[in-house]
């Protein structure tokens, strides 16, 4: 075969499994996500059952595979509210972005390696509960941009 699919050009990577209360315990962090051989890390945050609740999504740069060193950055967003309908991309600061309530949506993330701070080469999603009520969601990303990987795709979760 030569051109390479979907699945050899970029990673997906469980960031937070689906649970009733997925931002239960603010802040809920996802898994630490290496950067190394990609450019972009987007996050998908995947909102079902709940019409409350709500939390702010921030990203930040980590020296290391423990977050022993973290600083929020700015990135893109985007969201699907309903159906298929996404909202135009766009910036936001450190601050992060506020994900409203309802249920059924999908909130993108998205930064490129370039833009984390200090030269960190790690990153990571943070879900802070501004309404508490339960919401079922999780959390993935998708890491594109990267040299190529083969039928290989090395783990990014150290």
């Amino acid at each position: 075969m030569s051109e390479h699919n979907l699945l050899q050009r970029c990673k997906y990577v469980k960031g937070l499994d689906p649970v009733a209360d997925y931002t239960a315990g603010d802040p809920v962090y996802t898994d630490i996500i290496k950067m190394g051989n990609w450019e972009t890390a987007t996050f998908f945050v995947y909102k079902g059952v709940g019409t409350t609740g709500t939390a702010t999504i921030t990203l930040q740069a980590c020296d290391d595979n423990e977050a022993s060193n973290t600083s929020n950055v700015g990135f893109r967003y985007s969201s699907n509210t309903a159906t298929d309908v996404i909202g135009d991309l766009t910036t936001v600061t450190s601050a992060g972005v506020l994900i409203s309530a309802g249920s059924s949506q999908i909130w993108a993330a998205t930064v490129d390696a370039s833009e984390l701070t200090n030269s960190y080469k790690f990153v990571r999603l943070a879900l802070n509960e501004t309404d508490s009520t339960a919401v079922l969601g999780g959390v993935m990303c998708i890491l594109t941009g990267g040299s190529d990987q083969g039928d290989d795709l090395a783990t990014v979760i150290a």
